[in-house]
């Protein structure tokens, strides 16, 4: 028994043996072992690339409508490509520019006193010779006149009242009433025609001086008045921003309204001194 079970055993190893051996075949068959150790893998090399690389000129363009060298080139570049729209060709610093009031909008108008009378004004335009505007102040109503250099006809009168905080004034026809703005609010407004029944208000510029500005109701400066305190002959500058400054009835209602209130703070100013000089 034990003679047979070598022999089975002996059998059995050398099928063992044989699978091995087929084993071994088919792997060297495959080429992956020979009975040696497998080969290492080859070192990473980085590819080279041997065409060299040709920039795109400056003038290229995808779109074969611009393939065409523009003729003004910036620094070897274009600033921008050709203009094949049939509207011309405008910068962007042309767009979006802030109107800048008071420098070229400006329209500075001169009043004199002629021979020195407070009592009538000459207005002048910006070359201080063109005469446009005359002025009358008096004791009778209307109290103050206002009529164009070239023609005596009034254009505009005011009226003052002295119990009575409004101002009545008259430009071509149209009356207008120049309201107190109230005791702690200084200046008078009004509703103007001219410039699109918009509120108008005319101020001091500040408590001390007679200085004043007009605006409209958002607070857009529309004209300023200077007053000359040293001068006997000039009375001030009406300086007429954008609004008016291309003449017109906007300029004329400015000025009108402009003289109103300056004789308004003048005789007001007064009033007060009077009253003063005699509580003394």
């Amino acid at each position: 028994m034990d003679g047979m079970g070598g022999m089975d055993g002996g059998v059995g190893g050398s099928e063992d043996v044989g699978e091995i051996v087929e084993v071994a075949e088919d792997l060297a068959k495959l080429g992956k072992w020979k009975g040696k150790r497998p080969l290492p893998a080859p070192p990473y090399t980085q590819q080279t690339y041997t065409q060299q690389y040709t920039p795109v000129p400056p003038h290229f363009h995808p779109n074969t409508m611009y393939n065409q060298k523009p003729s003004g080139l910036l620094n070897g570049y274009p600033s921008h490509p050709p203009n094949t729209s049939p509207y011309p060709y405008q910068p962007a610093a042309m767009y979006h520019q802030p109107q800048q009031v008071g420098t070229s909008s400006t329209r500075a108008l001169h009043i004199y006193h002629p021979d020195c009378n407070p009592a009538k004004a000459t207005i002048f335009d910006a070359d201080k010779t063109t005469p446009l505007y005359t002025v009358k102040i008096r004791m009778l109503k209307p109290h103050l006149i206002v009529a164009a250099a070239s023609s005596p006809a009034p254009i505009a009168t005011a009226l003052f009242h002295d119990f009575r905080s409004h101002i009545d004034v008259v430009v071509r026809g149209t009356p207008l009433t120049l309201h107190s703005r109230g005791i702690m609010t200084s200046g008078h407004s009004y509703i103007s025609p001219a410039l699109g029944r918009a509120e108008v208000v005319w101020k001091r510029e500040s408590m001390v001086g007679k200085d004043m500005r007009c605006e409209d109701g958002k607070g857009s400066l529309l004209a300023r008045f200077k007053f000359n305190h040293w001068a006997l002959k000039k009375c001030g500058t009406l300086e007429v921003m954008a609004a008016g400054a291309d003449g017109g009835r906007a300029m004329e209602e400015i000025v009108v309204m402009g003289m109103v209130m300056m004789e308004h703070n003048v005789s007001t100013r007064a009033q007060g001194v009077a009253a003063a000089v005699g509580a003394v």
